[in-house]
C-alpha cells in the first residue's frame, strides 16, 4: 500500500477507528505516537519494510510459552505470534496508551484469546524477572531514550534458555513518519554496524547471532540456561 493512499485515510488502511490522545502529566508534552496515533498505526503497519519473516523465524516460537513484543506500537509481531501459535501466550509492551488502545483493537477484532497489551516502559519494566522464554523488538532502539538500559532490562525479564531478537533498520529511510506525516519528529537513531554489534555485546551471559537482511539488520540473542 503506498504513503499516498494511507495519508488520505489512515482509519481506512487499518481498519479501526481513531482513539484520542490522552493527555500528558502536567508539564510533559504528548509523544508523537499519543499525539498523531492512528496515524502513526497506519504509516508502522503499512509503510515500514517488513521485518517480521526472518524476525519470526528466529524466535523458534514452536518451542515457546510465552513471547513478548516490547516496544509493539499498535501490534506488530504480537498478533502475528498469536494467530499462527494458539497455545503460546503473547504480551504486547508499548508505553504509549494511544498505541496500546488500538493493538487491543486489532486483537479483538481477530479474535486473539491469546494476547493481551499492556503499557510498561522498556527501560523500567514492570515484568518479573524471567518472565518470557521469547522477546522480540522491532525498531525499539531507534527511539527509546536509553538503549543500554532497556537492553539490560530485556535480559532481565527473559528467561534462562529463552530467545531475544532484536531488529533495526540499517539506514534512515526513504521516507520516515515525520515526512509521511507532514510534522516535526524527533530524530530517530540509526545504528552503524559497529554501534548495533557493541549494542547487542551489552547483552550479558548469552550467545548472540549478528545478520544483516533486507534493509535491517537482526541480532538473536539466547540467555545462558541456570
Amino acid at each position: 500500500m503506498s504513503a499516498a493512499l494511507l495519508t488520505s485515510n489512515p482509519s481506512h488502511a487499518t481498519g479501526y477507528r481513531p482513539i484520542p490522545a490522552r493527555r500528558p502529566p502536567f508539564g510533559q508534552p504528548a509523544s508523537i505516537y499519543e499525539r498523531y496515533a492512528t496515524q502513526y498505526a497506519a504509516f508502522r503497519l503499512h509503510a515500514c519494510p517488513d521485518d517480521r519473516a526472518e524476525g519470526l523465524v528466529a524466535l523458534d516460537l514452536p518451542r515457546a510459552r510465552h513471547a513478548a513484543e516490547v516496544g509493539c506500537g499498535p501490534g506488530y509481531y504480537a498478533p502475528v505470534i498469536a494467530a499462527r501459535h494458539p497455545t503460546v501466550r503473547v504480551t504486547g509492551i508499548d508505553n504509549s496508551p494511544a498505541q496500546i488502545a488500538l493493538a487491543r483493537q486489532r486483537a479483538a477484532q481477530q479474535g486473539l484469546g491469546n494476547t493481551r497489551f499492556i503499557c510498561d516502559d522498556a527501560c523500567a519494566l514492570s515484568q518479573p524477572d524471567g518472565r518470557f522464554d521469547r522477546i522480540v523488538t522491532s525498531r525499539l532502539f531507534m527511539v527509546v531514550r536509553d538503549p543500554r538500559r532497556a537492553m539490560v532490562e530485556l535480559h532481565r525479564v527473559l528467561a534462562p534458555g529463552g530467545i531475544l531478537v532484536v531488529t533495526e533498520p540499517v539506514a534512515r529511510p526513504a521516507i520516515n513518519f515525520a515526512d509521511w506525516a507532514h510534522i516535526t519528529t524527533p530524530v530517530e537513531r540509526i545504528f552503524t554496524a559497529a554501534t548495533f554489534t557493541a549494542l547487542i555485546s551489552s547483552f550479558a551471559c548469552g550467545a548472540c547471532a549478528i545478520w544483516e537482511t533486507g534493509g535491517y539488520r537482526y541480532a538473536r540473542c539466547r540467555k545462558t540456561a541456570d
